[in-house]
C-alpha cells in the first residue's frame, strides 16, 4: 500500500505440469514436461467511484519431451490496464473497460494428443478491448433484486489456435489460423422476483453475438469468413422455481447456423439448433449427519435433431435420475 488510494504489488510463481499415458502405446507417447515461471507487477488505484488498474506479466515455459519432439521454449510479456466508474453517484450504474496484450500457450492436448497434436503450434496472440455497463438494482416493483451485463469487445487475434475434425469425428487437426479479428457483443442478465408467498423464482438469460473473420489472407476464399463452427448468434435461459426443499428448473440453449471447414457453402452448413432441458430436485435429510438430494433431469424435450459437429447428430430426448448424499462429520 503505497497510499491510501494506491497499492502496487510484486509476484513470481513457479509450477511444474506433466502428462504420461499409462497403456500399452506408452512408450512412444512423448510424456512432456512443462515448467512455467511467471514474474507479475501491478498497480492499483482506488476511490469510492472509481478504480483503475495495470499489470505487466513477464512468462517463461520451458518443455521437455522423453520422446519425439518439444514444442518451443516461451518468453514473453504480456499486460492490461482496466478501469471502473460510477458516473452518477445516484445510479447504481458503473461504466468498466480494459485493454489487454496477451497470449495462450498451447495447452499439452494441443501439441501432444494421439494423431491430433502439433509441436509446431505458435502461441496464440491478441490484442482485447472491451468497455461495457453493470447495474445493480434492488427492491424495484416485483423484483427483489437484478443484475444486469453489456459488454462490447473486439479483439485482435495472431496465430489463433484452432481444432477443426479432419475424416471423422476422431481425427482431428491443431493448427494457427494466421490473423483473425474478433468483434462481438455480450448481454446477460440475472434476477429474483420478490417472494410469492412460499414460492421463490430466479432467472438467468443470456446472449452473445460473435463475428470472427479470417484475414490472413487477401487471396484466399477463406478471406474474411467466419471461422468454422462458430456461431454468429448463441445464448441461454434458465428459470428456477423453489418451493420448500423442491426445485423445478427450464433451461433453453440456443445457436445460429455455422460452417465446418472449408468454403461457407450449402454443403458445409451446419443448422442452427435449440433445445428445452427439464430438471426437478428433492432435499431432504435421514439424519442429523446426512443430507440427501434426488434429481430427475429429461434433456431435449422436444426431440430436436441437432449437429455440434456435421454429420455427427446429438442426443435426442433423454433422461437422467440420480441421488447425491452428502456426509456430515
Amino acid at each position: 500500500m503505497l497510499t491510501n488510494a494506491l497499492s502496487a504489488s510484486i509476484s513470481s510463481d513457479y509450477f511444474t505440469g506433466r502428462l504420461r499415458r499409462t497403456d500399452i502405446f506408452a512408450g512412444a507417447f512423448a510424456a512432456p514436461t512443462r515448467n512455467s515461471f511467471l514474474n507479475n507487477i501491478a498497480v492499483k488505484y482506488r476511490e469510492k467511484y472509481f478504480e483503475a488498474g495495470g499489470n505487466l506479466l513477464y512468462t517463461v515455459l520451458n518443455e521437455k519431451v522423453l520422446t519425439g519432439n518439444s514444442a518451443h521454449d516461451l518468453h514473453k510479456f504480456a499486460g492490461g490496464f482496466s478501469f471502473s466508474a460510477q458516473p452518477i453517484q445516484s445510479l447504481p450504474l458503473k461504466l468498466r473497460g480494459f485493454y489487454q496484450h496477451i497470449f495462450r500457450a498451447p495447452t499439452f492436448n494441443d501439441l501432444y494428443y494421439t494423431n491430433v497434436g502439433n509441436t509446431d503450434l505458435l502461441p496464440e496472440r491478441a490484442e482485447q478491448y472491451d468497455i461495457g455497463l453493470t447495474m445493480h438494482v434492488l427492491s424495484f416493483y416485483f423484483i427483489q433484486s437484478l443484475d444486469l451485463t453489456c459488454d462490447a469487445y473486439f479483439n485482435k487475434v495472431k496465430d489463433k489456435i484452432l481444432a477443426v475434425p479432419r475424416q471423422n469425428l476422431f481425427q482431428w487437426s491443431e493448427q494457427n489460423i494466421g490473423k483473425v479479428n474478433i468483434k462481438g457483443t455480450d448481454v446477460a442478465a440475472h434476477f429474483r422476483l420478490m417472494p410469492m408467498g412460499i414460492f421463490r423464482i430466479t432467472s438467468d438469460l443470456s446472449y452473445s453475438f460473435q463475428q470472427a473473420l479470417d484475414i490472413s489472407d487477401k487471396n484466399s476464399t477463406l478471406y474474411k469468413t467466419q471461422l468454422p463452427y462458430t456461431p454468429k448468434h448463441s445464448g441461454s435461459a434458465d428459470i428456477s422455481i423453489n418451493y420448500k426443499s423442491f426445485g423445478l428448473s427450464w433451461n433453453l440453449l440456443f445457436s445460429s447456423y455455422r460452417y465446418r471447414s472449408g468454403d461457407p457453402i450449402p454443403e458445409n452448413l451446419v443448422q442452427g439448433f435449440s433445445t428445452d432441458d427439464l430438471s426437478f430436485n428433492w432435499s431432504f435429510s435421514k439424519s442429523e449427519n446426512a443430507d440427501y438430494k434426488l434429481t430427475a433431469e429429461a434433456n431435449n424435450i422436444f426431440n430436436t435433431q441437432y449437429e455440434i459437429i456435421r454429420y455427427y447428430p446429438m442426443p435426442r430426448f433423454n433422461y437422467r435420475i440420480g441421488i447425491i448424499a452428502s456426509f456430515k462429520k
